[in-house]
């Protein structure tokens, strides 16, 4: 998590429902449905880390993110795998 304690955005992909119950510290929710939209507000030199429950959503947020040219995007994986 080095990379959000340097400023990078952390983003939870998930619904709001999951969002709502419980997330990682100073995330944010946008739900991978919306990504691409929050995405073209975002500077390409933005570093953004992605996650979700299993690391399946997060990796597509990841694809869909490197074919539009972000380059600083990682995946986390899943909040599954992180909490324990």
């Amino acid at each position: 998590m080095e990379l959000v304690k340097n400023g990078a955005s952390l983003v939870d992909v998930r619904s709001a429902e999951e969002f709502g119950a419980g997330t990682l510290e100073d995330a944010v929710n946008v739900p991978l449905d919306k990504f691409e939209a929050w995405l073209e507000g975002q500077s390409k030199d933005t570093v953004i880390v992605v996650f979700c429950a299993s690391g399946i959503r997060s990796q597509n947020a990841v694809e869909m993110a490197k074919a539009l040219g972000y380059s600083m995007i990682y995946n986390l994986g899943g909040m599954d795998s992180l909490i324990k």
